[in-house]
Formats: C-alpha cells, structure tokens, sequence
C-alpha cells in the first residue's frame, strides 16, 4: 500500500481535477502509481481523469503537502 491518500470515485464521472491550497512551491503528483504531472504555480489544479478509476484511487503529492486537497468529480 502507497502512503498517499486514497479516495473514492463513482463509476460514472466526465472529468477529475485535483485541486490544491497552500502549495508554497509546486508539486508533482502520481495517482494510482503513475505520474500525472506537477504543476509551478497558481492555479494548482492538474486534470487527473485518465489515470482515475471507479472505486478507490491512490493520490501521491510530492515535495510540498498542500493543506487541504478536493477532489473535484463532474
């Protein structure tokens, strides 16, 4: 098991974007083990709907932690 978070999606979404607070720096993120990108800079939101699957997902958020994180699901 990964020490990122894991989080829920539906079976059935369009689009899913991680959106990030507090980021001082930048950050690169990896979901269910891929890579999915990084992001320098506001706004720290990454399209993530690719590596997304129904059920559980896997976030990994690496080198600056943001202090809240949403998972928005359209």
């Amino acid at each position: 098991m990964s020490d990122g978070a894991w989080c829920a999606v539906p079976k059935e979404f369009s689009s899913v974007y991680l959106d990030m607070d507090a980021v001082t720096e930048g950050a690169s993120v990896k979901v269910n083990g891929k890579f999915a990108g990084g992001m320098i800079g506001a706004p720290y939101r990454l399209n993530v709907t690719s590596f997304i699957k129904p059920g559980g997902n896997i976030f990994e958020i690496e080198p600056y932690a943001p202090k809240a994180v949403r998972l928005l699901v359209y």
